[in-house]
């Protein structure tokens, strides 16, 4: 991610600022490698965010980027998408289902070059980051706990008037 911000940070005709949230063992490589790309100024690492402060974070973004390859579930990328953040995030299998191109964001190839390009192509449309912005906060609304907690109910109600109606033959 740090590789992909200096290279971008060196080619963008915008200014912009990255906040990485989180705490982790390997803070100090972060600080250092921070310093050695010359991102002082760009790069900010909160340290421990509590969960209901993430909200603040969110609400000051305009996009959110993601480099994981190993997350399997995109709960954050949904709960920036319900803040109505486009995403711009490297494929895995994470986030396949979720980020959707040209919908709600961008999934792409491990490349600062595309990172580059799709995050020019982000900030100088407004239409289509109006767009993409709209369209992750309603399809992270699928997700919400209300409408999780329905689909279960009639799922299990679904399951049990199976099972009766099999009691009844």
């Amino acid at each position: 991610m740090l590789d992909t911000i200096a290279f971008v940070k060196e080619r963008a005709g915008f200014d912009f600022k990255l906040i990485m949230l989180g705490e982790g063992p390997y803070r100090d490589v972060l600080e250092k490698k921070i310093d050695d790309l010359n991102l002082r100024k760009t790069v900010y690492l909160t340290g421990a965010v509590e969960p209901d402060d993430m909200g603040y974070y969110y609400s000051a973004a305009d996009l959110f980027v993601f480099a994981s390859k190993s997350e399997t579930q995109g709960m954050v990328i949904l709960e920036a998408m319900s803040a109505g953040l486009p995403v711009l995030t490297v494929r895995s299998s994470g986030i396949d289902d979720v980020v959707q191109n040209e919908f709600n964001g961008y999934k792409t190839k491990e490349d600062p070059r595309v990172w580059l390009e799709k995050m020019e192509k982000i900030f100088n449309d407004e239409q289509l980051y109006m767009r993409l912005s709209e369209n992750a906060q309603n399809f992270a609304s699928h997700y919400s706990i209300e409408e999780i907690a329905a689909k279960m109910q009639d799922f299990y109600a679904r399951l049990l008037a199976g099972r009766q109606s099999n009691k009844n033959k």
